[in-house]
């Protein structure tokens, strides 16, 4: 967090053993539940065995 109020959702990832930060939302803008869904959505396009 940067701040007071910049919380934020963060998938960590991965890729060709480089890690990922992929933002997802603030927790404002973003619920758990549609965090939980977008990170799905990226695990699900990302290669097998890429994600820790």
């Amino acid at each position: 967090m940067d701040g007071k109020s910049s919380a934020r959702w963060f998938l960590r990832i991965h890729v060709n053993k480089m890690r990922r930060d992929i933002g997802l939302g603030s927790l404002k803008a973003v619920s758990l539940a549609d965090g939980r869904e977008a990170a799905f959505t990226v695990r699900r396009k990302s290669p097998r065995g890429s994600i820790r």
